[in-house]
């Protein structure tokens, strides 16, 4: 899960500050939820990725 959070990070980094800043959030909140609750954080950073790779398509990068 680690990687997939990195690789995650990674993609936000990518895109416009606008669009960024909410995904980041939402990484930390899945991030903190892994200490608690590993198997729904894996489950919404699967859904995340898959939003990240439709939101670059989208978003032009910086």
């Amino acid at each position: 899960m680690a990687q997939r959070l990195k690789e995650a990070h990674r993609q936000a980094n990518a895109l416009p500050e606008s669009v960024r800043i909410p995904v980041i959030r939402k990484l930390l909140m899945v991030t903190e939820r892994a200490k608690r609750d590993p198997v729904q954080a894996s489950e919404r950073l699967d859904r995340m990725l898959v939003e990240l790779a439709t939101t670059a398509k989208e978003a032009p990068t910086r």
